[in-house]
C-alpha cells in the first residue's frame, strides 16, 4: 500500500476515537460520517451557536491527503464540541482565520500546536504525531509555487536577503552582471543570464512589490566588478533603490570581523500567511542553486539574518558608506 494511502487508512482509524458523548456510525473522515440521534447535527450545532459556526464551512475531501484528513478531524472534533473556530482559536493560541487554514490544508501546524489540538480535542497523540507528516507533505506542494527564484520573488510578501561576496542579483544594473558571468566558465550565457535577471528585476517596479530587507557585506561595495565605472554605476543604482519605500538595505562595515552568516548568502522568501517560509541558497555553478524548505532550517537561517542585520550598520549609516564609497571612485 502506497504511503500516503497509509496515512489515510490511519487517519480514518483515530478518526474514530472520539469523545464519548459522541458515536459515528461511518469513519470520520467518510463523508457518510453522521452523528447519532443523541447528538446535534452539525448543521445544528451551527445554527444554536451562530457566529462563525451559522455558516457552513467549506467542503473538505480528506481522501486527497493526508493534511486534508488532519484538517477533517479537528473540524469533526471542534463541531462535535459545539465550538466556533474562534472558540478553538482561543485554546490553542490562534485566530478565527489561522484555524479555518488548518482545518482546510492551507496551513501546516506549528510546533506545540498538534499537542494543544489533543488536549484541547482529546485526540490521543494524534495531532502531535502526525503534525511532522503534515508539515512534509505541505512543504512538498512548495516548489509548485517555487519552480524558479523568479516565480518565487514574484510571489513573496517578504524577501530577506543576504549576501557577502556580490551585490546581490535584484539590485545588479547590466553591465555588472555580464561582468561576473564574462568571468565565469559560462561566458557564452551572459545573453541569457542577463534576461533572466533582468525579467527578475520587474517586481521592483510591481504594484505588489514584495517588502525586501537585504543586507551585504561592505565587501560588496569595493569589489571592482567590471571596473571602477561599473562600481560607479552599480553604486548609483544602489542608491537610487534606497528611495524605494520597500526596500531596506544594510551594510555590515568590513571592521566588523567574523559575524554570523560570512560564508554564504541566501535569501528567505515568505508568501504570507497561508504558505510556510522557503529558503534560497546560489549554487557555485548556474542551476545548481537550491530550495529549502524544512520549517527547521528556514527558521535558523531567521535567526541568522537576524543576527546579521543586528552586525549591520543602520540604514541611514549604511547609505552613507555607499555614497562615499563611490565618491572616491
Amino acid at each position: 500500500m502506497p504511503l500516503a494511502d497509509c496515512w489515510i487508512l490511519s487517519a480514518n482509524i483515530d478518526l474514530l476515537r472520539m469523545d464519548s458523548s459522541v458515536r459515528f456510525v461511518a469513519p470520520a473522515c467518510s463523508r457518510r460520517a453522521t452523528l447519532s440521534q443523541r447528538s446535534f447535527s452539525s448543521d445544528e450545532v451551527r445554527l444554536k451557536r451562530g457566529g462563525d459556526m451559522g455558516r457552513p464551512g467549506k467542503p473538505i475531501d480528506p481522501t486527497e491527503s493526508l493534511t486534508l484528513c488532519y484538517g477533517k478531524k479537528i473540524r469533526t472534533l471542534r463541531e462535535s464540541r459545539g465550538w466556533s473556530q474562534t472558540e478553538l482559536g482561543r485554546h490553542i493560541g490562534e485566530t478565527k482565520d489561522g484555524v479555518s487554514k488548518l482545518e482546510l490544508g492551507k496551513q501546516s501546524p506549528g510546533n506545540g500546536t498538534g499537542k494543544l489540538l489533543d488536549q484541547v480535542l482529546d485526540g490521543g497523540d494524534y495531532f502531535e504525531s502526525h503534525a511532522p507528516l503534515v508539515r512534509k507533505e505541505h512543504a512538498e506542494k512548495l516548489p509548485e509555487s517555487a519552480r524558479s527564484l523568479a516565480q518565487s520573488e514574484a510571489e513573496a510578501s517578504h524577501l530577506r536577503i543576504y549576501e557577502p561576496a556580490l551585490i546581490t542579483g535584484l539590485f545588479q544594473v547590466e553591465e555588472y552582471t555580464r561582468a561576473i558571468v564574462l568571468a565565469g566558465i559560462r561566458p557564452d550565457a551572459v545573453d541569457e543570464v542577463w534576461e533572466e535577471r533582468r525579467r527578475r528585476q520587474e517586481i521592483l517596479d510591481s504594484a505588489s512589490a514584495p517588502l525586501i530587507f537585504a543586507v551585504m557585506d561592505e565587501g560588496t561595495l569595493r569589489r571592482p566588478v567590471g571596473g571602477e565605472v561599473v562600481l560607479k554605476t552599480q553604486l548609483l543604482h544602489l542608491e537610487a533603490l534606497l528611495e524605494r519605500p520597500n526596500i531596506t538595505l544594510q551594510i555590515v562595515p568590513s571592521v566588523t570581523g567574523a559575524y554570523p552568516g560570512l560564508k554564504v548568502g541566501f535569501t528567505l522568501i515568505s508568501f504570507g500567511a497561508c504558505t510556510d517560509d522557503v529558503a534560497y541558497m546560489e549554487g557555485a555553478v548556474r542551476g545548481t542553486g537550491q530550495f529549502l524548505h524544512q520549517r527547521e532550517v528556514v527558521g535558523e537561517l531567521h535567526d541568522v539574518h537576524d543576527l546579521i542585520r543586528a552586525s549591520a550598520s543602520s540604514v541611514v549609516e549604511s547609505a552613507r558608506m555607499i555614497r562615499d564609497i563611490r565618491e572616491t571612485l
